[in-house]
């Protein structure tokens, strides 16, 4: 059987999709998030997911590091809110990247979002029966 995350986030996804195709974007720096769409931007949706990039994500790479670690030494399921804090994570990472210096702090980024890519494939695949 297929573990489906995606229900209790459908709706908060489906706002997050848009915001990212109109431009947004999470600021590095204070986690405020940025979103060029004014009609988007005063969606009342929106405040739970400003609330979790100014608030709850991790920022720094070492900050993701620590996350993309600990989940690799995670057993079992994600809960809804790691999932979603992870998917989120990884969509700031990609966005990372492309702003770093070519070299090794590039491939930091660049090995930190493989390895959140990895720990949200992992919790996608089908449970061993």
């Amino acid at each position: 059987m297929y573990k489906y995350h995606f229900c209790g986030i459908v709706l908060r996804t489906f706002t997050c999709e848009h915001v990212l195709w109109s431009g947004g974007y999470m600021d590095a720096v204070d986690g405020t998030l940025h979103i060029s769409d004014q009609e988007l931007a005063s969606m009342r949706k929106l405040e739970l997911l400003e609330v979790l990039c100014e608030d709850v994500l991790p920022r720094s790479l070492s900050e993701i590091q620590r996350l993309s670690a600990q989940l690799e030494l995670r057993r079992g399921s994600l809960r809804m809110d790691d999932f979603e804090r992870t998917v989120l994570t990884m969509v700031f990472t990609a966005q990372q990247l492309p702003q770093t210096s070519p070299g090794h702090q590039r491939e930091l980024w660049a090995n930190t979002l493989l390895r959140l890519y990895k720990a949200i494939k992992g919790d996608l695949r089908p449970a061993d029966d």
